[in-house]
């Protein structure tokens, strides 16, 4: 955390069961791409609007790898930027309307920072590596994976990102640092679903600040935080701020100290800070001396909403993340044995799913009336329909395949009489948290007093 204000800076029956969303998307924390790039140098813009800059690769670069000066309605998409060690991934200055997806950011002193910005400055999707800060020549004020530096209005976002900081290989600050920014109270500044792994050894950096030098109308919600540095989520000053639904680990080390810390640090009368609300949030974080450290509040923020609803989960450890958050576009998405899945023991109000896959994994399966629309990997996970809703308890669920390539089975019950659905699948890999494409069977119940069918149903791809 700045704490002076910075410039920039295996085969068994399993009965189907309610379904928890877990941290892992189909789309998958970090960028997608996977195509080629092409070689540039730095790319510098002054007013420009209406542009795309994709497939680009910027290395060893004495300025800013992408610069935007006044610039609007800009993408940056699919490209590769660093190693630029004593330099910007990416600077914004004065712009608006500017997306950064699909990127891969590595070695650089910080990822982005976006100055004096006027809404929609989106920075989603990403894979960002080892941040270097100023210890290979950048700036005092830089260390971040992304900074907004008075950013305000509409839109703004830095989330579903992965940032990994290699011990040893890095030196951030602040991983993600909000600066006397500003969002709106029907759009606050969204820090939402990031993966954050590896701090220090900074003894004031930590994961995520908001409310640094004051800001308003800022949300951090749904991260996942393994050793982020001194402090995971801290509020440093500010008003209506949120610290929601986030999970904080951090492990005994030389600079540790607490999960979430709320406190105004500055004097100067123009920050304030009041309206927070700090809540349902897990935290195992222990402090350098090897004491649990969850939470502090330093009492000048008035009072916090939600404070008593925070976990201290002893048993939350560095498995809340995959084992390899970086990249992972670049892994295999998980399969099918080749003749699963497959319907058996079919009855007149229900049947039989089988499923076996070919590496370990977790499968997941909705039961929609046939003729349905495709369902998502993503929605078939949180057991939903085509348009979003929630599914009963019976026609939804997971199954565990937790010995590759051996036949699992879960019993569905209470179907309708002789009505044919449409049952979809998809297949999940537990390491990368990577969804396979959606996969049905269709099959029909049979009438009251028939004979069991053993029959497999149908499988289409």
């Amino acid at each position: 955390m700045n704490l002076y204000p910075v410039k920039m800076s295996k085969k068994s029956t399993i009965i189907p069961v309610l379904f928890f969303l877990i941290h892992c998307f189909v789309a998958g924390q970090g960028s997608a791409y996977t195509g080629l790039y092409k070689k540039s140098p730095s790319l510098r813009y002054v007013d420009t609007k209406n542009l795309i800059i994709e497939g680009v690769e910027i290395v060893d670069v004495k300025d800013p790898c992408i610069a935007l000066y006044g610039c609007s309605h800009i993408t940056i998409r699919n490209c590769k930027l660093g190693p630029a060690i004593s330099n910007l991934g990416i600077y914004l200055y004065r712009c608006s309307d500017i997306t950064i997806t699909n990127c891969v950011i590595e070695n650089v002193a910080s990822g982005m920072i976006a100055s004096t910005c006027t809404g929609n400055i989106r920075f989603e999707y990403n894979d960002v590596k080892n941040i270097l800060g100023y210890s290979r020549g950048g700036e005092k004020s830089w260390g971040q994976m992304v900074q907004f530096i008075s950013v305000s209005g509409a839109g703004n976002s830095i989330s579903y990102n992965v940032c990994e900081n290699v011990s040893g290989e890095s030196a951030p600050e602040d991983i993600i640092n909000l600066f006397n920014s500003h969002g709106r109270v029907e759009s606050p500044i969204r820090v939402v679903g990031n993966w954050l792994k590896g701090g220090g050894p900074s003894e004031s950096g930590g994961g995520i600040n908001l409310g640094d030098n004051g800001g308003s109308y800022q949300t951090a919600e749904e991260n996942i935080l393994v050793d982020p540095g001194q402090y995971g989520i801290g509020i440093s000053g500010g008003d209506h701020l949120k610290i929601k639904n986030n999970k904080i680990v951090g492990n005994k080390l030389p600079f540790s100290n607490v999960g979430i810390t709320v406190c105004n640090w500055y004097t100067n009368e123009d920050v304030k800070c009041q309206d927070i609300e700090v809540a349902d949030n897990e935290i195992n974080y222990v402090n350098k001396n090897g004491e649990a450290n969850p939470l502090w509040n330093g009492g000048n923020c008035g009072k916090i909403d939600g404070w008593e609803t925070n976990l201290f989960n002893w048993e939350l450890n560095k498995s809340i993340l995959p084992p390899q958050i970086w990249g992972r576009a670049h892994q295999k998405a998980p399969d099918w044995t080749p003749g699963w899945p497959v319907v058996s023991a079919i009855m007149s109000d229900g049947f039989t799913l089988c499923v076996n896959t070919l590496d370990k994994g977790i499968s997941y399966y909705v039961i929609l009336p046939a003729g349905s629309a495709s369902p998502t990997s993503a929605q078939i996970k949180e057991g939903r329909d085509t348009s979003g809703k929630p599914l009963g308890w019976n026609v939804k669920g997971k199954i565990k395949c937790d010995i590759a390539q051996t036949e699992y089975e879960a019993s569905i019950p209470l179907l309708a009489e002789n009505k044919s659905y449409d049952i979809w699948f998809t297949v999940e890999n537990p390491e990368y948290c990577i969804l396979g494409p959606p996969v049905h069977i269709t099959v029909n119940t049979l009438e009251k007093n028939n004979t069991i069918n053993p029959v497999s149903g149908y499988i289409n791809h």
